[in-house]
């Protein structure tokens, strides 16, 4: 027998308590009343209901605050890039025609001469480069402007508008001269702990300054220093008439010493395993270190300087050697042969370099 079946022929007895009006009397019976809400779940309710009407609230007070600041916002941005600065790299192709824009300055930086978005306040002349200053007339510039004279490397003192006794159209220097008006260089000492500023004055060579330095300082200090194995290494250069002096003094140094060559120590960490750099300097120009010294310095090199200017206030004294100082290279290679190792040479580093 089928289950519907089975159901269906079940009828309802007298001990059930329904008669034949049963059905009638259901019908007339009122809807079965809820059940009863716990108060928790009244007050979680409720407590919903209030959240969703701040979020509703704080959505509106959003929608009303970025419709009416962000105009406001959009106007002061453009005033903004309207009084930013603009400066011409007189010849540097290589920047953006239309314009960019550095936060570092606040100004805008391009390369296209004929720029009409605003006045040019700067043009801004790379010396170390060639450069010819025609159509500079053209330039549509503040009546202000500035005329920028830059170089980080010597130059002709005739051509130096520092130096020239003629009338130069540059009003401006940037260079790595002190009499600058703005100091221009790579590399530069300043003092531990105290400013960045460019140290002038430098203390005496200081046989305890192991003490001076943090515990973490002097033992990494002392690990660079106990790697070192070679003796001297120097920068290939091309061979020509014009460093005919560098090749006679390296084959004087040879007949004392075994000497290395290397095309850079910047990515070469093999470099801080040498105790000295010879450094050859042709100029004697004020101010001028040559980037080879503070390439020694940054492997914790000693550079032997051969040529160049005083340097006596432009960098720690004992933290190069001039060479100079000694009669030939053979007294020279003899002195620092027996004390590779004199611990205040490193004094320097309470000067550290930025």
């Amino acid at each position: 027998m089928k289950i519907a079946e089975k159901f269906s022929s079940v009828q309802p007895s007298s001990a059930d308590g329904l008669d034949s009006g049963g059905e009638s009397d259901l019908l007339s019976l009122a809807p079965p009343l809820r059940s009863p809400v716990s108060s928790t779940i009244r007050r979680r309710f409720r407590i919903g209901q209030y959240l969703s009407n701040i979020k509703f609230l704080v959505l509106i007070v959003t929608i009303y605050v970025l419709l009416h600041l962000l105009p406001r916002h959009h106007a002061s941005k453009q005033i903004h890039e309207t009084n930013r600065s603009v400066v011409l790299l007189w010849n540097e192709h290589n920047s953006s025609q239309a314009g960019e824009d550095y936060i570092q300055c606040g100004c805008r930086i391009t390369s296209n001469r004929k720029y009409a978005q605003s006045l040019i306040e700067a043009v801004v002349v790379h010396a170390d480069r060639p450069y010819s200053l025609d159509g500079l007339e053209n330039i549509e510039h503040t009546p202000d402007y500035l005329v920028v004279f830059t170089s980080k490397t010597p130059v002709n003192p005739n051509e130096s508008p520092i130096t020239a006794k003629n009338e130069s159209v540059f009003n401006f220097t940037m260079t790595y001269r002190l009499d600058s008006d703005l100091i221009w260089t790579d590399f530069y000492f300043y003092k531990t702990k105290v400013d960045f500023n460019r140290q002038l004055a430098f203390d005496a060579p200081d046989e305890n300054f192991m003490e001076k330095l943090s515990s973490f300082a002097a033992t990494e200090l002392r690990s660079k220093l106990n790697a070192k194995n070679r003796l001297i290494l120097y920068m290939m250069y091309e061979v020509n008439a014009n460093t005919l002096a560098e090749s006679l003094y390296l084959e004087q140094i040879r007949e004392y010493a075994e000497l290395d060559a290397y095309a850079s120590c910047q990515k070469n960490t093999h470099c801080i395993v040498y105790h000295f750099m010879l450094v050859f300097e042709s100029s004697t120009c004020p101010d001028y270190l040559n980037p080879q010294f503070f390439m020694a310095l940054t492997n914790y090199v000693v550079p032997v300087v051969l040529g160049g200017g005083d340097l006596s206030h432009i960098a720690p004294p004992g933290s190069y050697i001039s060479a100079d100082d000694f009669y030939s290279p053979q007294q020279l290679w003899w002195s620092r042969y027996q004390c590779p190792n004199r611990s205040e040479v490193w004094s320097w580093t309470l000067h550290p370099l930025i």
